[in-house]
């Protein structure tokens, strides 16, 4: 069974906070003279993003049942829009999600990790 992103939760990221690291699948060898060696480790892997959302205390509610039952404290892979592209991959929690108020309402950020 395939898990989707709950319609209940926010489709988009806030903009504010957002930050996307490429994956780094290289290794790099200290040479006793001259420039370091580099050469590729491997071909695949995950890309993170740092993101956050603007919740209301239902939503709340909803992003805790999602991470905490439906993908297992964050265990199992999800799919949803990509915070940058909006096209649907498979993502994973990297990190649980933290609850901030702000305002009447919250603020919840995360990272995910973008599986290849």
């Amino acid at each position: 069974m395939t898990i989707s992103w709950p319609a209940t939760l926010p489709s988009k990221v806030l903009r504010a906070g957002f930050k996307e690291t490429f994956p780094d699948t290289s290794i790099r060898t200290t040479m006793d003279a001259g420039p370091a060696k580099v050469r590729r480790r491997f071909v695949a892997q995950a890309s993170q993003y740092s993101v956050s959302l603007f919740l209301t205390n239902a939503q709340v509610d909803y992003l805790r049942t999602f991470y905490v039952t439906t993908t297992e404290s964050g265990t199992l892979p999800f799919n949803m829009s990509n915070p940058r592209t909006e096209i649907t991959e498979s993502f994973r929690f990297k990190t649980a999600p933290v609850i901030t108020a702000d305002g009447a309402n919250f603020n919840a950020a995360f990272e995910l990790e973008k599986l290849p």
